[in-house]
């Protein structure tokens, strides 16, 4: 359960990277007096337990009974704020959110995770943010609440998408949103709420244009958001992803026309993001012989880190060097690592920090891919059919591959038809794994 997550002040260049488990400790508070950090060390104990959501929740009513002993100290809003680090929604964190904007909705610590509580919306965060709005702000307070509650609002437009696209995944998004919210998303008219969370960043721009916030100004934040809305929501057709390779070349969508593409963002401090590297080695494999590109947008500040990288793990697909954040921020990557999954007409299929439903989703543009198998196909004739009689005998392939005949002859004549090899690429196309364990008939194209 240990969980790196990077948090970008909005858009800002600054990319903060916070644990949120500490590994030494009691096993539980009894005094508020700096219990948020032993209830910290008190989960990391649990992760590993089957049980693991119910002793958080038991943890999380602790802590509540102990925050509600001084709830306007600092040690109450430090623990409140740990309760609401829970994906789900418990009763003790409803009530948690609810002291919370009671009494820290503005202070200082609370404020610098407005943005973060925006960027991942929970069954509480409507009301917490309602609850703000009618404080009493300072200027620079107004315009940061401003900023984020217009996050917030295309972070849940972001998740309606994901519904309406996975219905599956309701139940799964109940937990953190409850069931109402959820219900609420699954059937929101997403055009007629893209239009409005536009006029929202566009009112931002008007009214918040050139204070800074975080060391951007507001109307450049705005401009970031209206182009995510537009551009990077799943079902939009991917726009602005293009900057230098290591070597000088210039990488971007337009080179790739034609191809899926896998965009990562990470960079060499992320740790997630150096271990997810044999992971697209395979993904790369299983898709040698399909139209799949992989580009690795790192973010780090000097490009020698991420050279020294590539080097090491001898990574061979596409690499932009973003030192100046220009693309992180344009494409409003605010956690690191970060995935998009673009078809070959470019039209976002996933976004998310999951490698392996990113993996699904390139699987899913390539099954039954009836284009792949004919180039397969007319490759496998043209390199093994040496007397042109549009099939292929085991003489007539070397060696090491003739074991394909074993496992495409399905008729057992010792010769593979084109039937065949259709079946083989097809069959090869949509079982990844079958196509990384046997030796391809058509040669290995980089």
């Amino acid at each position: 359960m240990l969980r790196i997550q990077i948090i970008r002040w909005v858009l800002a260049a600054t990319v903060v990277c916070c644990s949120l488990r500490a590994m030494a400790g009691a096993d539980s508070p009894d005094t508020l007096d700096g219990a948020a950090p032993r209830f910290l060390a008190a989960e990391s104990k649990i992760h590993n337990r089957d049980d693991f959501w119910a002793a958080r929740q038991r943890l999380e009513a602790q802590a509540l009974r102990l925050a509600e002993q001084d709830l306007r100290s600092k040690d109450a809003e430090q623990v409140l704020h740990w309760i609401l680090m829970s994906p789900r929604t418990s009763e003790s964190v409803k009530l948690a959110a609810e002291r919370l904007a009671s009494f820290h909705a503005t202070s200082d610590a609370t404020a610098n995770l407005w943005v973060n509580f925006a960027m991942e919306p929970r069954e509480w965060t409507l009301a917490f943010f309602a609850s703000a709005a009618e404080r009493e702000l300072t200027t620079d307070q107004r315009a940061v609440l401003d900023v984020a509650q217009a996050i917030h609002r295309k972070s849940l437009l972001e998740l309606s998408d994901e519904l309406q696209a996975s219905p599956d995944l309701e139940d799964e998004y109940a937990l953190r949103l409850g069931q109402e919210l959820t219900s609420r998303l699954k059937h929101l008219a997403s055009a007629i709420e893209e239009s409005r969370v536009v006029a929202e960043f566009e009112r931002i721009a008007d009214r918040h244009g050139p204070r800074m916030i975080g060391g951007t100004s507001a109307r450049r934040l705005a401009e970031g958001g209206i182009f995510a809305v537009r551009h990077l929501r799943l079902g939009k057709i991917a726009e602005g992803l293009e900057g230098d390779a290591l070597d000088g070349r210039t990488i971007g969508l337009k080179s790739l026309r034609g191809q899926a593409v896998l965009v990562h963002f990470g960079a060499t401090w992320c740790m997630p993001c150096l271990a997810a590297i044999p992971t697209l080695k395979q993904l790369r494999a299983d898709h040698q012989h399909q139209e799949l590109a992989i580009v690795w947008v790192g973010v780090d500040r000097d490009r020698r880190d991420l050279d020294r990288i590539v080097q090491k793990h001898q990574i061979e697909w596409h690499v932009i060097a973003d030192s100046d954040e220009t693309l992180q921020k344009q494409w409003q990557v605010l956690s690191l690592p970060s995935y998009f999954v673009l078809d070959q007409d470019h039209v976002i299929r996933y976004r998310g920090g999951s490698l392996s439903r990113a993996a699904g989703a390139i699987g899913s543009l390539f099954a039954n891919d009836a284009g792949a198998v004919a180039k397969l196909l007319g490759i496998a004739l043209q390199t093994f059919d040496k007397n042109n009689d549009e099939r292929i005998e085991r003489d007539e392939l070397p060696a090491e591959k003739q074991a394909i005949i074993d496992l495409a002859d399905y008729n057992d004549d010792g010769v593979l038809s084109i039937d065949e090899l259709k079946g083989y690429f097809t069959k090869s196309l949509t079982s990844p794994a079958a196509t990384s364990r046997r030796a391809p008939v058509s040669p290995s194209r980089d």
